[in-house]
């Protein structure tokens, strides 16, 4: 596997949209739904 370095991943990132998922339900008779982003890159040495 090739090396990857801090900016090129970052540069990848940019390009990724992040994803969501939709919970539904019915609780007490009520629909109720959420959305949650389910992929967020993050990194342990950001930019300034």
């Amino acid at each position: 596997m090739a090396d990857l370095s801090a900016e090129h991943f970052r540069q990848l990132m940019a390009y990724v949209p992040t994803s969501v998922v939709v919970v539904a339900g019915v609780v007490e008779g009520r629909q109720k739904g959420l959305s949650v982003g389910t992929f967020v890159p993050v990194s342990l040495n950001p930019r300034s």
